[in-house]
């Protein structure tokens, strides 16, 4: 009981050290596994919330479409996001929300008839990789309703859960 108490405390003096939501904007340089990345500045970052297919022997089902996935991020921009419950994995890899800035577009028509003027314009949304990884099913969820995105990440399983995507329709879970 007394060294339960210590660790709430010590992780609540963690905690209350780090800005809620702190944001760090990076580049993907490697992956290292479908959960795990280098950044150009010399960071390993993991995206919380997620447990991938393991690629080492027995290589799990779905993992190479998981890593696939993650590869996809190497040479990107990427915005990271605390969780104010956890700061630094065991092996020293920053545990992190992972946003990508997606461009989309599309033409807006102002006017009509001979006086019609048509416009592009860029609209850009901020996904987030981690949920996106649950949603399209390379990952299982490591998520509690307690967590900043919990409740998302969790909707976004019972999404892919429901469909069928990825490791839900192609493995036996």
């Amino acid at each position: 009981m007394k060294n339960t108490s210590l660790a709430i405390v010590f992780t609540s003096l963690l905690t209350a050290c780090l800005p809620l939501g702190s944001t760090d904007t990076v580049t993907v340089d490697s992956v290292i596994d479908a959960l795990t990345f280098t950044t150009t500045n010399g960071q390993t970052i993991r995206m919380i919330g997620l447990r991938s297919p393991v690629l080492t022997s027995p290589v799990e089902c779905y993992g190479k479409e998981a890593l696939q996935a993650a590869e996809s991020l190497i040479g990107k921009e990427v915005r990271l996001e605390t969780e104010p419950l956890f700061t630094v994995a065991s092996d020293g890899a920053l545990p992190r929300y992972v946003f990508l800035a997606v461009d989309t577009k599309r033409t807006e028509t102002t006017g009509t008839g001979a006086n019609a003027v048509e416009t592009e314009v860029v609209d850009t949304k901020d996904i987030m990789v981690n949920e996106r990884a649950l949603e399209m099913g390379t990952s299982f969820p490591l998520v509690s309703e307690e967590m900043v995105y919990g409740s998302r990440m969790l909707s976004a399983t019972k999404y892919a859960a429901a469909t069928k995507k990825g490791l839900w329709g192609a493995c036996t879970v």
